[in-house]
């Protein structure tokens, strides 16, 4: 029986490793941060660190089941590659645990599959594992090893969340609301804390009824906020400046309507840092 490889030896792997044989190594350091007791403090020790390093921007997409949040990573992922060409993207899709295996029911990488062999695209899918807020515990670690891998973005998006699980706003530096019509009153919906953490507002499948009277909803929920102080469960990084009123954009991501205005919000880095 061979010994599984210590995270010290797969961090020297990925360090070794070039183009698309990075991705393995990669994958297997995402394996351990879920699976292995204390893996992202041995991991900080591996690198010499004392804090667990981050891609220089991690966008979340949460939202309800239905929204399309995994369609609309998916184009915003593919668009954002046309115009920035230099940028390499983690893609980190929280799924459902399977109650047989205890990984990831892979529905939202099976979307993602005209992104799978693209060598500036890294996607992998986290299994919830019980955790409660959209997100995975292992969430900082994983995305630690996104950074390693060479991601200049990282986009998170959440399993479908109702109203109160909110914890990707502590680990995204800009955390997106998406929303659709047909799926209930989106405003009532928002009240629980959602609307609070939104950095922006997406309304998805905007081609569809009900969906210029969703936008004028939250239009009128977000402007009503907005001489309330913005509280922010992560402090912005250096530099990063979101507006004080969070923007409602209308897309499509399956007709590529409105893709270029969410880029245009998106305070993407200057350059590559790789």
């Amino acid at each position: 029986m061979s010994m599984q490889p210590t995270i010290p030896e797969l961090v020297a792997k990925l360090a070794a490793s070039e183009g698309t044989a990075r991705l393995r190594p990669a994958g297997r350091l995402i394996t351990a941060m879920v699976e292995r007791p204390n893996a992202a403090a041995t991991l900080v020790e591996a690198l010499n660190g004392r804090d667990l390093p981050r891609p220089p921007l991690v966008i979340g997409f949460t939202g309800a089941p239905g929204a399309g949040k995994s369609t609309l990573v998916d184009a915003v992922t593919a668009r954002l590659l046309e115009r920035r060409p230099d940028l390499r993207i983690a893609i980190l899709a929280v799924d459902p645990t399977s109650p047989f295996t205890g990984g990831a029911v892979l529905g939202d990488r099976v979307r993602m599959m005209r992104l799978a062999l693209e060598e500036r695209v890294f996607i992998r899918s986290l299994a919830t594992r019980g955790q409660l807020g959209g997100v995975c515990e292992a969430l900082p670690g994983v995305l630690a090893v996104a950074t390693l891998w060479g991601a200049d973005v990282a986009l998170v998006e959440t399993v479908g969340v109702g109203q109160s699980e909110i914890d990707i706003a502590r680990h995204a530096d800009m955390s997106c609301i998406v929303m659709a019509p047909g799926l209930g009153d989106g405003v009532q919906w928002l009240k629980a804390g959602l609307m609070e953490v939104g950095d922006a507002f997406l309304v998805n499948k905007c081609d569809r009824d009900g969906a210029t009277t969703l936008h004028s909803q939250l239009l009128s929920a977000v402007e009503s906020r907005q001489h309330a102080p913005r509280r922010r469960l992560r402090p912005a990084p250096v530099g990063m400046v979101l507006p004080q009123v969070p923007p409602v954009l209308s897309v499509s991501a399956e007709l590529g309507q409105g893709l270029d205005d969410l880029l245009d919000i998106l305070p993407l880095p200057a350059a590559a840092h790789h």
